[in-house]
């Protein structure tokens, strides 16, 4: 709820006397209402950051991917599906493995959902796939949370889970 629901993201190493805070994140174009921060996932030295309801498109939403570097955390990336549309909530959870990342959108397809992989290509992250299941219908809410280890995503839906290779 930072700042008029823009959210933030917070992070924390663990250091000799205990836990730290070593950054504060917030995306480059965050505002009121956007919850930012409403799912988070960190590997290494990369973070992404969730922010299902980025307004003014009314829950299109957004991924931010933010890296350490020598001087502290910096965004390297604004990710959006390719089709993601007006109430989709893309971001709404997200995973990193790697060099890889999933991002959800479990309204898109009038709640059906989709999932989106990610993968850094030089300093650029790009859409490669596109995840959905036939099963998946309606408020199904496919990709309502996700994981991912290696090449293997695993998505929830309210009704079913599915497991990908990506």
């Amino acid at each position: 709820g930072e700042d008029y629901d823009a959210g933030r993201a917070y992070v924390f190493t663990k250091a000799t006397a205990g836990w730290k805070q070593v950054a504060e994140l917030k995306g480059s174009d965050t505002v009121g209402d956007d919850q930012f921060g409403g799912s988070v996932a960190i590997s290494g030295t990369t973070a992404v950051v969730g922010e299902y309801q980025q307004q003014p498109t009314s829950q299109a939403g957004r991924a931010y991917v933010f890296t350490k570097t020598a001087a502290g955390w910096r965004q390297a990336a604004e990710l959006k599906g390719s089709d993601t549309i007006v109430r989709d909530g893309f971001g709404y959870s997200v995973a990193i493995s790697g060099t890889t990342a999933v991002v959800a959108a479990p309204g898109h397809a009038s709640g059906s959902g989709r999932v989106y992989v990610f993968t850094k290509v030089g300093t650029d992250w790009r859409q490669v796939a596109e995840l959905k299941d036939s099963r998946i219908f309606g408020d199904d809410s496919f990709g309502i949370s996700v994981a991912i280890a290696g090449t293997t995503a695993l998505v929830g839906a309210l009704l079913w889970t599915c497991v990908f290779e990506v």
